[in-house]
């Protein structure tokens, strides 16, 4: 219970960075980063004996570190319903 706030906020930034990168592309982030899209995949879902995965594990550090959990791209939002 003592990290249950930093948990809920971490879900809160792993699921921002997943739409995130669902609405700009995998293919886009892969070169931004040098990696092929197979890497990136990776990325964001847990492989072998990996409890979770390297997505999570950035939002629970980021979380931790203090971070607020992103607000919802409302804008963009909008101007995509138009």
């Amino acid at each position: 219970m003592e990290f249950a706030k930093e948990r809920k906020k971490a879900l809160q930034i792993e699921s921002y960075l997943l739409s995130k990168i669902s609405v700009r592309g995998q293919t886009k982030l892969a070169k931004m980063l040098g990696l092929n899209e197979a890497a990136v995949s990776r990325l964001k879902a847990a492989t072998g004996k990996q409890k979770y995965s390297t997505m999570k594990l950035m939002s629970l550090i980021l979380a931790y570190a203090g971070m607020e959990t992103p607000e919802f791209d409302l804008v963009g939002t909008m101007s995509r319903l138009e």
